[in-house]
């Protein structure tokens, strides 16, 4: 047994005739924590009584709270990292709503998939960022023969070094793009995906600084949150979800906060993508994609999805569609009637229509549409459904 100050810990090493309710000694409190030594591992009981309320903090008001990880997730290629570029302007500079308007802060890129010098600068300096306040982290690795390579920072290998780095240079918001190139093992495991992930949530709430993680779909269908890729322990560990999708029909981005169990509201913002010219040395220039804040919006990731699937439902799908959300709640016979199909194949594309989410039962035999897409315009004089917010350009 040895003592340490205030903690008492036994460090006997225990074998197999000891059972398994010996195992451990609860050590004295300190600081209100109860302390459980079993070798090199430890468990911390914390009386309730003895833990003072804190006020949750927002990076950006009611979407990305501080103190906690947070997945953007989108298909590859759609404008992501442009969005991440506009909301490094805002925390940079201070003017996005919540905890740090006002407070121009440190932002920390893990960019694996981005050339530094050729597409992230010149995006940031598109979006308006404070370079002053941006930092970029890689890993180098040393071999014996001289040579050396770099890659994206380690959650296993690098996780110590990681937190020194972010506390040094007063880092508030972490982005790593992609998640997954800063794991070991099997992403589709929930036990590799916690293990890791776990350990990032740590360092979030330990430094109460924000991380937001990129994770993309995979290439399957279904609800947008069961659409990124690997385990589900990514979107069950997080505490906020972000989801971003293209409006092809109103030529805009529509942002979602698909899980948020933190605030009040499960917000969507619509953006426009713009085309820039970066001037670099000389007289030439990048081409760059910029993010217009468009504003708040009623239109969801969910229903963009929706719209997706109803274009490539097929001819009979979208007759027996029309003519109900033309004629109301109707039964097989009706519908057949009103569109020329047999019943019996009306019937088994109405089962369908319903798997799909399209269509609901309201009573024996009776069908009906479910809802209809909201949209808003990229026009802002015509927008009906954007609310501005304060600070934002």
């Amino acid at each position: 047994m040895t003592t340490n100050g205030f903690v008492t810990t036994f460090t006997t090493n225990w074998s197999a005739t000891h059972p398994p309710s010996n195992l451990g000694v609860i050590t004295s409190r300190l600081l209100g924590v109860i302390k459980v030594a079993t070798n090199k591992r430890s468990l911390l009981v914390q009386p309730l009584e003895t833990v003072k309320p804190e006020r949750l903090e927002w990076a950006w008001e009611d979407t990305i709270p501080l103190g906690v990880v947070s997945l953007l997730g989108g298909r590859a290629g759609i404008g992501k990292s442009t969005f991440l570029a506009w909301l490094t302007a805002r925390v940079t500079t201070g003017t996005l709503p919540g905890n740090l308007m006002g407070s121009p802060r440190q932002v920390t890129f893990i960019a694996g998939e981005d050339d530094i010098a050729r597409v992230l600068v010149p995006r940031l300096q598109a979006a308006g960022a404070s370079l002053s306040n941006v930092n970029a982290i890689s890993a180098r690795q040393d071999e014996s023969d001289g040579s050396h390579w770099v890659s994206m920072p380690n959650i296993r290998k690098d996780l110590a070094d990681l937190k020194t780095v972010l506390y040094e240079s007063g880092t508030t918001l972490l982005i790593i793009d992609p998640l997954s190139a800063t794991m070991e093992g099997d992403t589709n495991s929930e036990q590799v995906v916690r293990s890791q992930l776990g350990k990032l949530a740590h360092l979030a709430g330990e430094m109460n600084i924000a991380i937001l993680a990129v994770k993309h779909w995979h290439k399957g269908a279904g609800e947008s949150i069961d659409r990124i890729s690997g385990s589900h322990g990514f979107t069950d560990i997080v505490r906020s979800v972000l989801q971003l999708v293209p409006d092809e029909q109103e030529n805009q981005l529509i942002l979602t906060a698909d899980k948020n169990n933190y605030g009040p509201r499960k917000s969507s913002f619509a953006f426009r993508l713009d085309t820039v010219e970066v001037p670099i040395e000389g007289d030439e220039s990048n081409s760059v994609g910029k993010a217009i804040f468009l504003g708040e919006t009623e239109t969801r990731v969910s229903d963009i999805l929706k719209r997706e699937a109803e274009d490539n439902l097929g001819d009979t799908n979208k007759s027996i569609l029309d003519f109900l959300r033309a004629n109301g709640a109707s039964n097989a016979d009706a519908i057949s009637a009103g569109t020329g199909i047999p019943s019996p194949k009306v019937r088994t594309y109405l089962d369908r229509l319903m798997n799909s989410g399209f269509v609901e039962r309201t009573s024996r035999g009776i069908y009906t549409p479910v809802g209809s897409v909201t949209s808003v315009k990229s026009d802002l004089t015509d927008i009906t459904h954007i609310t501005p917010l304060e600070g934002i350009a």
